[in-house]
């Protein structure tokens, strides 16, 4: 891949509609020049970890002009880097990425192209509207609805294709779009649909006709990014509108556990329909890995005991890289919850001990059935593990324990421009460090769940109010709470929306 630029899409909508072989190459490259179109779970695990630019364009700003892009991308990729150029949508469908492949193949570079699913699939997909449909719609076109200031616009000549006609980036040039078609010859009662930020928890779909649009819809209303559709097949939506039925759809739930943990728990959210903000509060940082080491390679104990799937993770990373995980048999294992369990169970052992409630207490309380003096017990943990819980241990069993990681708060925070309809705490240390980091006064009129009475009570000292409280410690718990109670606010909209 070196000297050679991937031009790649990061498709549109959840993280999930990433491809397999896009993943693989920002896995592999040393730099990623990513665009603002694209879902920005996709970029933050790169962020920290490889030569990243952000070159996003919108209507009236261009962070870099695309002359400049060009020149980035050759001047890495002549560096002997890896580079990807991420796009949002498909690189070749209205996202200048033939210029870039030209202009690469004219400096004597080689590229490839990853494809991606585009707007003009998965937004009407997400908005129920069928680009295609026997004796309805046999064909579907993608035109572009901007035209540069130098050239004029004339958007009459589609008025006779058949089919669905999709226009991407044509919101601001809606009324030449349908002055033109009418123009053109276009049946006025043809359906239209404008679909706003498709297939995220943000999606608005306005619905009318060719002829009374601009009646009909507050154009200064609408946000962009925005892809308009006009075809029969646009009258289905009333009965294939799946997405917008989903559980979370149109709220927005904040994250609030470090960065790898956020980004799995957010693939949940989107697919429920819910807007996933990542606001990791807690970084994971490894420590003690010299003592750590010493302590695996001499490792003569009993039982291990896991309080945390971070522990698990740490611990196992170091052990396989010094021994053969054969070496643990006859060793009995703890952990404190069910997600702490299935981590440990990925490197094909057995959990001996799990108590029934998932906290600390019952964790110490489930071991004295198990333990005496002379067991030789090791506990890996974080540096904001309970002392009591490891005093407990200690008092019951021949304790070894080492702090493995510390939890410490990220540099810089997220910055936060929209309404948080209900917030995640899993941890007392991610409320103290969030209320350091954002304040409390954001979470005024926003849902708060919290995982456990710890975490509640740090929460309650605050000042705060917790709307839920999780009746099993676990993540899996809260996410079923904020499906069961969060609130809808239903608001009548001044323009008309199936």
């Amino acid at each position: 891949m070196k000297n050679k630029v991937i031009l790649a899409g990061a498709g549109i909508g959840s993280a999930d509609n990433i491809t397999l072989a896009v993943k693989k190459a920002l896995d592999e490259a040393d730099v990623i020049i990513y665009d603002r179109l694209l879902n920005k779970n996709i970029i933050m695990p790169y962020l920290n970890s490889k030569e990243t630019y952000y070159v996003g364009k919108s209507i009236d700003k261009h962070t870099l002009s695309q002359e400049d892009i060009n020149k980035l991308l050759v001047d890495k990729a002549k560096e002997g880097k890896k580079v990807v150029r991420l796009k949002g949508g498909d690189p070749y469908i209205f996202a200048r990425g033939g210029e870039e492949a030209l202009y690469l193949s004219e400096n004597g570079l080689d590229f490839e192209v990853l494809p991606g699913l585009t707007s003009g699939t998965v937004c009407l997909n997400t908005a129920g509207i069928v680009p295609t449909f026997r004796d309805i719609s046999t064909s579907i076109s993608f035109i572009t609805g901007h035209r540069e200031k130098s050239k004029p616009s004339n958007f009459s000549q589609y008025a006779k294709l058949d089919g669905t006609l999709v226009f991407y980036m044509g919101l601001k040039n809606l009324e030449n779009i349908v002055y033109d078609l009418i123009r053109g010859g276009i049946d006025q009662k043809k359906p239209l649909a404008i679909i706003s930020n498709g297939a995220s928890g943000d999606q608005e779909v306005y619905t009318s006709t060719i002829g009374q649009v601009l009646n009909e819809v507050n154009l200064y209303k609408v946000r962009t990014p925005s892809i308009i559709v006009i075809g029969d097949t646009v009258s289905l939506r009333r009965n294939l509108n799946y997405f917008e039925q989903k559980t979370l759809f149109g709220k927005t739930i904040a994250l609030t556990r470090d960065l790898a943990n956020s980004l799995i728990l957010a693939n949940h959210i989107e697919a429920l329909g819910g807007k996933a903000l990542i606001l990791p509060t807690i970084k994971i940082n490894p420590i003690n890995q010299e003592k750590l080491e010493k302590d695996i390679k001499n490792f003569d104990y009993d039982y291990l005991v896991f309080t945390s799937v971070n522990a698990v993770r740490i611990f196992f990373d170091k052990f396989i890289g010094l021994r053969d995980i054969r070496d643990l048999a006859g060793v009995k294992i703890a952990a404190i919850g069910e997600k702490t369990k299935e981590e440990i169970e990925k490197y094909y052992l057995k959990v001996n001990i799990v108590p029934e409630k998932y906290q600390g207490e019952f964790l110490v309380k489930k071991l004295g059935s198990y333990l005496n003096k002379e067991s030789k017990v090791y506990f890996p943990h974080s540096n904001l593990s309970r002392k009591e819980v490891a005093d407990s241990i200690k008092s019951i069993s021949n304790l070894t324990e080492l702090a493995i990681y510390e939890n410490i708060i990220p540099e810089e925070a997220f910055e936060i421009d929209e309404k948080i309809d209900a917030i995640m705490f899993s941890s007392s240390s991610t409320v103290d460090n969030f209320i350091c980091m954002y304040g409390k006064n954001i979470l005024e009129d926003t849902q708060i769940y919290s995982i456990g009475d710890i975490t509640t009570q740090v929460i309650e000292s605050y000042g705060l109010k917790v709307y839920k409280q999780a009746d099993k410690s676990t993540i899996a718990s809260l996410i079923e709470l904020i499906k069961e109670n969060i609130k809808w606010e239903w608001e009548e909209s001044e323009t008309l929306k199936y």
